[in-house]
């Protein structure tokens, strides 16, 4: 979870940010939210044993990484809750220089164990997606509300968040800029484009590249209608967010939550990449289309276990020559062009499984 997303999810769930003494720390009754290392949300304060224990039943197998105390996994929250009493008493036997501090803590946790559930929390949570964080926040939202008698309305909310949120995001990032909308200036990638079309296997392949381009980023593809987000969130996860300092900078992966292949955009001052992450019975392929450096790139990577030709090509399609596993550049013969285009189709159809196949409503035929 980048800063965007995380300050997005903030306001959209209304969290406030006023504190004045950590400027970047949200605060919700008594409970601290800020963004820490590696863009992990850090949650402190006394979060209620009940909301964690929802959370528990509710989200099994921790489908969205909310971490008690950091652990990784399914954890029941019961094995880290404490209270005061038990605060206090750890914190009296570390100060003590009477006695064993080992023995005393035992003996705290012993007494923790035998009182009470109600007036026991979780005193800290980590949180590596926006998803996660909204689902903790509104649980605690409706725990507050349910202690004061009034209606729980903000957890049965989350596909509605989580579609304003993607929203904001795809406003803030403009993710529908084209390729050739972003490159008009660049001389030496247009010449490339010009170029292309003199030569009818580069058409062929350029032709391609587009398909790809606007499989990988379906926001960018003005020939199709895309489904309302509460629909297609269902079936994917979007992260979204800045990749550079300079103005109009952005990334944006999707992923298909049943088979975890993703794709990823990238939008430089200079330069654009476009990714395809797969994998298939311990096969991992991935394609990626970039420019930076005034040189357009092709690569492929074919690899894992069960790959019968592990393959490692960089194809500059700027100056028609290829590198493959880091040896000697050597020039692209028609064999090795229609294995490339080849390989290029069978990207453009994994990536749709991710992008076209989720997000274009049922009702609606594509434009070609």
């Amino acid at each position: 979870m980048n800063h965007l997303e995380f300050s997005t999810v903030m306001n959209v769930v209304g969290i406030e940010n006023n504190d004045k003494i950590l400027p970047n720390t949200y605060t919700l009754k008594d409970i601290r939210i800020s963004l820490g290392v590696d863009d992990v949300a850090v949650v402190l304060g006394k979060i209620p044993l009940e909301v964690a224990n929802i959370i528990y039943k509710k989200y099994p197998n921790n489908q969205y990484n909310i971490r008690i105390n950091g652990v990784q996994g399914d954890v029941d929250p019961i094995k880290y809750a404490i209270d005061d009493k038990y605060k206090m008493e750890r914190l009296l036997a570390y100060d003590s220089n009477h006695g064993n501090y080992m023995e005393k803590n035992i003996n705290a946790k012993k007494n923790l164990n035998r009182r009470k559930d109600e007036n026991k929390y979780i005193d800290m949570y980590l949180i590596d997606s926006k998803e996660g964080l909204v689902v903790l926040l509104t649980e605690i939202k409706d725990y507050y509300a349910r202690k004061q008698g009034l209606e729980e309305r903000e957890a049965s909310r989350f596909d509605e968040l989580m579609s304003i949120i993607n929203l904001e995001l795809l406003k803030k990032l403009n993710p529908y800029i084209t390729t050739y909308e972003w490159m008009n200036k660049d001389l030496n990638f247009l010449k490339t484009v010009e170029n292309d079309q003199k030569e009818p296997f580069r058409k062929k392949i350029r032709m391609a590249l587009e398909e790809f381009d606007k499989t990988v980023n379906p926001f960018m593809d003005k020939d199709v209608q895309l489904d309302e987000s509460t629909n297609y969130l269902k079936n994917i996860n979007i992260s979204a967010g800045e990749c550079s300092t300079e103005k109009d900078g952005c990334q944006i992966h999707i992923q298909d939550l049943q088979s975890q292949n993703m794709t990823s955009y990238y939008r430089y001052p200079n330069g654009f990449a476009y990714h395809l992450r797969s994998s298939f019975n311990k096969q991992y392929l991935t394609v990626v289309h970039s420019y930076f450096d005034n040189k357009e790139i092709i690569s492929i990577d074919l690899f894992g276990e069960n790959a019968k030709v592990k393959l490692n090509i960089r194809y500059n399609f700027t100056k028609d020559t290829l590198l493959i596993s880091n040896e000697e550049k050597i020039d692209v013969t028609p064999e090795l062009k229609k294995y490339i285009y080849t390989k290029l189709l069978e990207a453009i159809e994994i990536a749709k499984t991710v992008t076209i196949d989720n997000m274009i409503a049922n009702d609606y035929q594509i434009c070609k």
